[in-house]
């Protein structure tokens, strides 16, 4: 075991390895693409892109920029931020095509009627508005993982009938010729200088300006031959100063975009974590403001080897995503949380039938554990299930638990490995219809701690075993940061521990904390069965603490 390394970073120089010419251009790439609109949002977007900092709707009528919501609590989040830049005069009838196909497709997984779900959307990296004024096309795409967009106008076409008129937001002229956009006194879009040329040998630079009466953006050319096309070439730069504050839904997520976890393989880099890309803020022909979804989505993303193109993303609705392993054949497993007793209007976790906990009751409020497979192109749910099961009739509140998954690993078999951690709900507003960790007859310890191991059988019908694993006086903060299964079928897990009941074996390097105030860490070999510890150690001095942060197995008997 090593100290201060995480399983998280492992994984970053695996990418980085397969990325020679940057370690973070996958990063940049992971948005960069346009998703042809096939049912996932409101039919009046034909394209869209959910950036890092925005979500972006291209329509017949113009764009939409949806950002993150500013100082709005909780109970307001039925609105978003957004502006829209209206085609002035255009041609309604303009042709929108996606160009440049990507070899990526999205999949959008929401409640658990598999007809709801779309999936195999193929991605873009250009989007083209063809005649969107007489002679002239609009042209959206990404380079270097920012936003921009062209107007080409024909040789004979008049450059400047473009006209872009703002909605929702005020547009200023900035000294250097850009044109600011502010939602309120924030500036949140501004549009970089044009930058135009025309074709030849050399390309010859022709002068450029914004033009701003009122509301309405246009350009002002300056000398061109007008025999040749020419091409205006804005950027959109997205300001930091977008930021959300909002409250967490039942007080349990944060409202940003993160990574929980990253893994690779020889065909790819694969991220999970979550998302609070938004929806399309209206309807067509309509200024009223429609519901958008406050609640997070876990995302699955894999990028090619190379860095260069996202090859699949899926969404599973209400939930986040916080540990990814990966089979030799490329099915993606999946851990995090769902959210439960939300409101029928907003979208559900998709559950699978059959499976070991697949019922949420109306009446089940917060969050739950899950458990999930994806196929090796990310298009279908093969399983997904709750790791948690109801409350029986008459149980004390005191008994519930807040389980929260950290870690997984899969085996030979497709068996799922879940590690994590289980805190005692000592809350008595907070009402839940989970119980804790549903332990098995038989393992290894079946009274209530503080960290926890499952197996999940490849179907996931049922739990081969559940077990919690820290005896039952650890203190807050201990928790897992690694699980791995060798070829025998044994569950090597580590993290950090406080107190002094953490399970050891006879004769380890370790077997007991010299000082239960501080923090320990530990490596614990599970058999098969989930029934006993093939060896349990502590490791650390007793008189500091010592934590650890992540976890490898190479083969049986020596980690890392």
């Amino acid at each position: 075991m090593r100290h201060a390394a995480k399983d998280v970073d492992d994984a970053r120089i695996i990418a980085a390895k397969s990325f020679p010419e940057g370690s973070g251009k996958f990063l940049q790439q992971e948005h960069s693409y346009f998703e042809r609109n096939e049912g996932q949002v409101d039919s009046e977007v034909q394209y869209l892109n959910h950036g890092k900092d925005y979500s972006l709707f291209l329509t017949r009528t113009g764009v939409t920029v949806v950002l993150p919501e500013t100082g709005r609590k909780a109970a307001d989040r039925t609105t978003s931020q957004y502006f829209r830049l209206r085609f002035e005069g255009a041609n309604p009838g303009a042709e929108i095509a996606g160009i440049e196909r990507l070899p990526g497709t999205s999949n959008y997984f929401s409640g658990s009627d598999p007809k709801q779900w779309r999936t195999r959307i193929p991605q873009f990296g250009r989007v083209r508005y063809s005649n969107l004024y007489p002679g002239v096309d609009l042209i959206f795409y990404f380079r270097d993982g920012q936003l921009e967009y062209d107007v080409v106008a024909a040789p004979g076409a008049d450059a400047s009938a473009v006209r872009l008129k703002v909605e929702r937001a005020n547009a200023d002229l900035t000294p250097d010729g850009d044109v600011a956009i502010k939602l309120g006194a924030k500036e949140v879009v501004r549009l970089r200088k044009p930058h135009s040329y025309q074709d030849g040998e050399p390309g010859r630079a022709v002068e450029t300006k914004y033009s701003l009466g009122g509301d309405e953006i246009s350009f002002a050319l300056g000398p061109y031959d007008r025999r040749r096309a020419v091409t205006i070439d804005p950027a959109l730069a997205f300001a930091s100063v977008v930021t959300s504050n909002c409250i967490p839904y039942s007080g349990s997520v944060c409202c940003e975009d993160s990574i929980g976890d990253l893994t690779a393989d020889n065909t790819g880099v694969y991220l999970t974590g979550s998302t609070y890309a938004t929806t399309f803020p209206a309807t067509s022909g309509s200024s009223t403001v429609t519901t958008t979804s406050s609640l997070p989505q876990t995302f699955i993303t894999k990028i090619d080897p190379t860095g260069t193109h996202v090859l699949f993303t899926a969404f599973l609705a209400a939930s986040g995503g916080s540990s990814i392993a990966v089979d030799p054949s490329g099915n993606v497993y999946l851990t995090g949380y769902a959210l439960t007793g939300i409101a029928a209007s907003l979208p559900a976790f998709p559950l699978t039938q059959g499976v070991f906990s697949g019922t949420v009751p109306s009446n089940a409020i917060g969050s739950a554990a899950y458990a999930a497979k994806l196929s090796a192109n990310g298009s279908t749910i093969v399983y997904s299930t709750l790791l948690e099961q109801l409350v029986p009739s008459g149980t004390p509140t005191a008994n519930y638990q807040f389980v929260t998954p950290v870690k997984v690993a899969v085996d030979a078999s497709g068996a799922l490995y879940i590690t994590g951690t289980a805190q005692q709900n000592t809350i008595s507003r907070i009402l839940s219809v989970w119980q804790g960790v549903p332990t098995t007859i038989g393992a290894f310890q079946t009274t209530p701690g503080s960290m926890f191991v499952m197996k999940l059988n490849p179907n996931a019908t049922g739990l081969d075993y559940a077990t919690y694993i820290d005896g039952t006086l650890s203190l807050g903060g201990s928790a897992p940061v690694g699980v791995a299964v060798d070829g025998n079928g044994d569950a090597f897990v580590a993290g950090t521990v406080a107190g002094s009941n953490f399970p050891t074996t006879p004769g380890a390097y370790r077997t007991s904390n010299p000082d239960p105030s501080y923090y320990q860490a530990f490596a614990t070999e599970l058999n098969p069965t989930g029934t006993a510890q093939v060896y349990s150690t502590l490791f650390g001095a007793g008189t500091e603490n010592t934590l650890a942060a992540g976890m490898g197995l190479i083969h049986k008997g020596e980690w890392f």
